[in-house]
């Protein structure tokens, strides 16, 4: 007996895994009614799609191996066939001739659901920014011809009967009984059926993200980690799906009124010859409600903090890697950065310590504590250049406190060495994170004691311990205190000897307060936009992250990398795009007076490098000079360097202006010997950046090849270095002139 075959095209974005899923679960109801829906590999995961059962049809029909799949319907024994794929849709879409050659010797029916221009745009928008990494997409236009069903349909007409195409509004208000599997049962012919004999589907399959966890997805597409694994990826997506499903909010659009507007002006009229071939000229939409949703004003911090914290109860794994992104591995472009960090400090911290912990409370073992210190905003950092004037009330068990190589060093000569840390303000903030660096005489216990405004005095139980070995030894303690007053007290160990501290550094989640809303673009043809240059974003945002941001890591990196390549006190060095001096503190406390030159285009940040990084009293021992330039002034310094670096500032550059920088720099030292150490990213193939000009937060990569012609072509001798463990895995080259003077 002839089978008949029932297409179902979807097309995209009208239920269609909504009814693949009712279909699998019905195969015995269908096959009671000589019906069959063979070859549906299920659903892997909740609240994913599905792409049906027809995936290789769409193969078979552009290669036409008919024979292939009348093989393959030879093992169905019903006389109706049910195949549904919204990749068919595109094969009507792009060969409508070879779909109708291929069914030519068929009983064949289409089915075909079409959805509001508009609603259909948006829902596509959404399956993108889930699916396929979107980040910015201002031409709708180019949806709008992906998914053009009037021509589809119309096309297809030309070949079937059009009493063979059987088109429905995905509309709920024109269903049969308003329900949509119930509508598809009559397209078949199976329109009358006690609805107790089927099963039906979760109400969500394929959700839509709300517009909170659509924003939250579309920000996370900065980072190919996350979607170049599908695993991970449909991971998150289904956990903010679930979060979508569970939350009542958000019902608002994409597109703003005017994007609405000439979408369906332009659509129109092709939907009105659609109409008239196969509704009698009617209104297909008439029904449907008008757009009702409100503007999207942006997403707010304490959305992003409730859904860290979904995603956090949700899968931990998931969470880790959203906080990797952003801490570890974040593109210098991404424009959300300092809005999701400043959510993480002021509400998502204080949520988790709200629900999970009492205070006070130190956060040690838990995942989570290896990135708090990165979360945080450095309050204090007590090293060798400032201890004195914030290091006081020492016990009488502490013989002397002194500078020393890169610190301090405090000697005991009893068992309870103690000394206090000058006050940090303390308003607004509940969590902190106290960095010690220390190297230790013996094995001892050093303890963190603090004060509150109830209790303005130590003891009583107000601190945390832990054990720590002869030699050097990293500490950090993550606490929660309610009503703490500023001050805190380090007792290095119950013990004799002395104690060598490289740093103290100080954290809290207290941050200048940002716009209310995290994305202050809530339209989609607004993303992307990199934060201006200058002295306004550096006031919004702080002189830390402007730069960049991992503060200590990179500092402490580069200093501790030149001294290893033979930095030494007498050297003069030359630090291009010094910043806010991340590591021209290091480099400055190290070099005798007047051996550091710094060079940057902003004169804001070397202001507040000097102000809240160095210190005056510092600048005024060590009389670092700065020049400010844009274009590589270098013969403004007074003296010719011995080395030179540039961390990070290649990462910024066109090639045009690295040659410069090179080309300037080799005039500059003449005859005389010179190093110089840039930093870059690396590619396998030369690549096309963000911008046409440079610019201090755009990224531009580069190829070791490439890299080494620039040197070669401004007359420099040029190594390769790679990997010097940057963070963020930029690599180092190093260019040098062997003078003769």
């Amino acid at each position: 007996m002839k089978k008949k075959l029932y297409i179902h095209i979807g097309m995209p974005k009208t239920g269609s895994s909504a009814i693949q899923a009712f279909l699998s679960l019905n195969a015995d109801f269908l096959k009671r009614n000589n019906f069959s829906f063979p070859w549906h590999p299920g659903f892997g995961q909740a609240y994913q799609t599905s792409a049906g059962n027809a995936t290789q049809l769409h193969h078979w029909i552009l290669e036409g191996d008919v024979d292939a799949f009348k093989s393959r319907l030879q093992d169905i024994a019903e006389g109706n066939v049910i195949l549904s794929s919204e990749v068919l849709f595109h094969t009507c879409r792009l060969e409508p001739k070879k779909v109708f050659d291929f069914f030519s010797g068929f009983d064949v029916k289409i089915v075909c659901y079409i959805r509001k221009i508009d609603d259909l745009v948006e829902s596509c928008v959404n399956q993108l920014v889930k699916n396929h990494g979107l980040i910015d997409f201002s031409d709708f236009h180019t949806i709008v011809a992906d998914h053009d069903y009037v021509t589809t349909i119309l096309n297809l007409g030309k070949f079937f009967n059009k009493k063979n195409i059987i088109v429905r509004p995905y509309d709920k208000k024109q269903f049969k009984d308003s329900d949509i599997y119930t509508d598809f049962l009559e397209c078949v012919g199976l329109g009358f059926f006690n609805k107790c004999d089927v099963f039906y589907p979760d109400d969500n399959v394929n959700p839509s993200l709300n517009r909170d966890a659509l924003e939250f997805r579309r920000i996370l597409n900065s980072f190919a980690k996350i979607n170049d694994n599908d695993n991970l990826k449909y991971r998150l997506n289904g956990i903010l799906a679930k979060y979508s499903v569970e939350s009542v909010r958000n019902k608002t659009r994409i597109l703003n009124e005017n994007q609405r507007r000439a979408i369906e002006d332009s659509f129109r009229p092709r939907l009105d010859e659609l109409s008239n071939v196969f509704f009698q000229g009617s209104n297909i939409f008439e029904n449907t409600d008008d757009y009702i949703k409100e503007n999207y004003g942006g997403i707010r911090k304490n959305e992003i903090s409730e859904i860290l914290f979904f995603v956090l109860t949700e899968d931990k794994e998931i969470f880790n890697l959203v906080l990797e992104c952003f801490i570890m591995t974040r593109p210098e472009s991404v424009l959300y950065y300092n809005y999701f960090i400043y959510a993480l400090r002021q509400d998502f911290l204080c949520l988790l310590q709200r629900t999970r912990m009492s205070s006070p409370y130190e956060l040690n073992n838990d995942f989570l504590s290896t990135y708090i210190p990165d979360i945080l905003n450095v309050e204090k950092t007590v090293i060798g250049a400032n201890f004195e004037r914030n290091i006081f009330s020492c016990s009488e068990h502490v013989a002397s406190i002194k500078r020393c190589d890169q610190g301090f060093m405090l000697s005991s000569i009893g068992q309870d060495p103690y000394f206090s840390i000058a006050p940090i303000a303390s308003n607004r903030r509940k969590i902190y994170s106290v960095v010690i660096s220390i190297n230790s005489p013996k094995e001892t216990i050093l303890q963190l004691h603090y004060q509150r405004c109830s209790e303005p005095y130590y003891g009583n139980g107000k601190f945390f311990n832990r054990r720590i070995y002869p030699g050097d030894n990293e500490i950090v303690f993550n606490v929660f205190i309610d009503d703490f007053n500023g001050f805190f007290r380090i007792d290095p160990g119950v013990t004799n000897g002395d104690f060598h501290f490289s740093h103290i550094t100080i954290f809290s989640n207290y941050c200048e307060e940002m716009p209310r809303n995290i994305s202050p673009f809530g339209e989609f043809s607004q993303v992307g936009k990199l934060l201006p240059e200058g002295v306004e974003t550096i006031k919004k945002i702080g002189h830390r992250d402007y730069v960049g941001g991992l503060w200590e890591e990179i500092g402490q990196l580069q200093f501790n990398f030149l001294v290893a390549q033979g930095l030494k006190p007498e050297h003069t060095l030359l630090d291009i795009a010094c910043g806010s001096l991340r590591g021209g503190v290091h480099f400055i406390n190290h070099l005798n007076p007047g051996n550091y030159l710094g060079l940057d285009k902003e004169q804001e940040l070397i202001n507040r490098g000097i102000e809240h990084e160095l210190g005056n009293a510092q600048q005024a021992e060590k009389q670092p000079e700065f020049v400010i330039s844009d274009c590589f002034e270098f013969n403004k310094f007074s003296k010719i360097p011995d080395y030179a670096i540039a961390q990070s500032l290649f990462t910024h550059l066109v090639e045009a202006d690295i040659k410069a920088c090179l080309k300037n720099l080799k005039a500059f030292a003449g005859d005389k010997s010179l190093t110089f150490f840039a930093t870059f990213f690396e590619c396998e193939t030369p690549q096309k950046g963000e911008l046409d000009t440079s610019h201090s937060h755009a990224k531009f990569e580069y190829t070791r090849a490439q890299m080494e012609q620039f040197g070669r072509e401004t007359d420099w001798q040029v190594e390769y270095i790679g990997n010097w463990h940057h963070p963020r895995g930029q690599k180092m080259v190093k260019y040098f002139i062997k003078g003769q003077a």
